[in-house]
């Protein structure tokens, strides 16, 4: 990040090098013990994807690096208290990862993007007990990560989502 941060400040990086700094961003906001650090460095990552037309769908390399940081940035305000932020960013990453599947079916960045999204979203209504949104939400979840694995069955990961998306289903049916 230290070294790419002059090129994209500059406004003379390429696409591919912006892109790479906002992806290392989201990644190093992982790192940070201070959520404020963590949700500025998404921020800044967001700016730079949504420059490229992340959000209006124009670059959709740019718009799943957008969405996956949005994501990445919904947790961090849950952690930091920031509840409602939180919410609005993760419905943002549920909808740009629905918009870029809708162009790009097999994007699998978008199908990971969306069951995130869907599982966030699930928990945040059973957090509020609101189970009939929870289920919806879970629902989706599970549609999205069983799609995920029909396009990458190799992927453990994939196969983590079904099985973590059952189990949301299953607990928030029988909180029902």
């Amino acid at each position: 990040a230290a070294l790419l941060r002059p090129m994209v400040r500059s406004g003379k990086a390429s696409r591919q090098v912006q892109l790479t700094y906002a992806d290392i961003l989201n990644y190093l906001s992982h790192q940070q013990l201070d959520k404020a650090q963590a949700i500025a460095l998404c921020d800044e990552s967001r700016a730079i994807t949504a420059a490229l037309g992340a959000r209006e769908l124009k670059d959709l390399t740019a718009a799943s690096i957008y969405a996956d940081t949005a994501d990445s940035e919904s947790r961090h305000a849950l952690q930091a208290g920031r509840v409602e932020d939180a919410a609005e960013l993760s419905a943002e990453v549920y909808d740009i990862a629905d918009g870029v599947l809708l162009q790009r079916p097999g994007d699998l960045r978008s199908m990971q993007n969306r069951a995130l999204a869907a599982s966030f979203l699930a928990s945040l209504a059973a957090r509020r007990y609101d189970y009939s949104r929870a289920e919806s939400y879970a629902e989706r979840h599970r549609e999205t990560a069983e799609n995920y694995v029909r396009f990458n069955p190799s992927n453990l990961s994939a196969w983590d989502y079904v099985t973590r998306a059952q189990n949301q289903l299953q607990a928030i049916q029988f909180e029902q």
